[in-house]
């Protein structure tokens, strides 16, 4: 499918423009994710404003469907289901902004230096960020199975972040504030490798398949 939408955006500048934005949009992404996971485990402030980092990516979906949408009216005959694909990957990308946004607040929440986040959540957090690489490779690439291979890495991960939420309150060496963070932390990482899986799923799957996971059957 995506290999179709690479085909059709050479068509036209207008779309050409909206992918080379979106690529910029998607490394924006990683760099807050990355960023608010690095302030959160240091508590500390990260290099960069994420806020304005954010109002960035949110700009670039903006421009990206002015565009897609300029581009359809100009050229009615174009691939709607194309437009509609890439329309999709910048609304999760621009979640995946405003869930690392969330992550970067919860050093707010951290109030003592003593305040303990989990190392599991943190191993959770740089397998995710392992993915955006990968997850860019396969949006060049147009690669099926480079697609199909992140979504076989997180799916994991989103069922582990799940199995981790229901068992902080059994834990009984931990504050109420550290149960909060870590909770809305694991919720956090839940939702970026969502919509990661989401975006390559839309290079592994067909249309319709786009936003559900089914493990790869081996032969």
């Amino acid at each position: 499918m995506l290999r179709n939408l690479m085909n059709v955006l050479k068509k036209g500048d207008l779309v050409d423009q909206a992918v080379k934005e979106t690529a910029v949009m998607f490394n924006d992404a990683k760099a807050v994710f990355t960023e608010a996971v690095v302030s959160l485990k240091n508590k500390c402030e990260p290099d960069f404003d994420i806020y304005k980092r954010d109002r960035q990516i949110n700009d670039a979906e903006k421009s990206i469907r002015r565009k897609v949408l300029e581009n359809m009216s100009i050229n009615p005959r174009q691939d709607i289901v194309a437009s509609l694909i890439l329309t999709s990957i910048i609304i999760d990308i621009e979640r995946i902004g405003d869930y690392s946004k969330n992550v970067y607040e919860l050093t707010k929440l951290c109030t003592k230096k003593s305040d303990r986040i989990d190392d599991e959540l943190f191993q959770m957090a740089d397998s995710i960020a392992s993915q955006f690489d990968a997850l860019n490779q396969a949006l060049v690439e147009g690669s099926t199975q480079i697609g199909q291979s992140i979504m076989d890495t997180l799916d994991p991960i989103r069922k582990q972040s799940e199995k981790y939420i229901c068992t902080v309150a059994s834990q009984k060496e931990i504050t109420v504030e550290e149960a909060v963070i870590n909770v809305l932390f694991a919720r956090y990482l839940k939702r970026v490798a969502a919509h990661l899986e989401n975006i390559a799923s839309s290079i592994a799957n067909p249309f319709d398949r786009i936003g559900f996971y089914k493990k790869q059957e081996i032969e």
